[in-house]
């Protein structure tokens, strides 16, 4: 969710506006279950991007909460 994600400076609503214009964008994929909004990437190679773009310490996290999951 949104809220769950790094902030690097940047505020929750900010972070919602970019994760709405990615699923405009047929980047992400939007699930809601009990009004929490969570997204899902497209497919492997935009996932990939993505977390590289997003930098090193993002991809980390993720690869992190992925081996728990």
């Amino acid at each position: 969710t949104p809220s769950e994600l790094p902030k690097n400076g940047h505020s929750s609503e900010e972070l919602s506006i970019v994760m709405n214009r990615l699923v405009e964008a047929s980047l992400l994929i939007q699930q809601g279950s009990n009004g929490a909004r969570k997204f899902r990437f497209t497919n492997p190679f935009i996932k990939g991007e993505i977390l590289r773009l997003a930098g090193r310490d993002v991809e980390r996290q993720y690869q992190a909460e992925e081996e728990l999951a």
